[in-house]
């Protein structure tokens, strides 16, 4: 497999998790997951989360990826990362 196919295809699972575990992720971390599991409510409908760059561990992982990312982005990304480091 390319290099450009597997980032492409870690990019469409990366995206497929964050949508999908809006209550918890390893991310986002888990307390709305913990929150919700107490209301016990089944019946009501799921929303799929708003995914941004910033919440792309894997995809931003990838030398390739961030070479595609707009300048803007990257510095964003970039500016994110040494916040949360800091």
């Amino acid at each position: 497999m390319k290099q450009a196919q597997l980032e492409d295809q870690i990019y469409r699972f990366e995206q497929s998790y964050l949508e999908e575990t809006t209550a918890g992720n390893i991310i986002k971390g888990f307390d709305n997951y913990i929150k919700g599991s107490s209301s016990g409510g089944g019946g009501a409908t799921r929303r799929k989360a708003t995914v941004t760059d910033a919440d792309r561990v894997f995809s931003r992982s990838s030398a390739g990826f961030m070479r595609v990312c707009s300048p803007f982005s990257s510095l964003l990304v970039s500016f994110v990362v040494i916040w949360m480091r800091w």
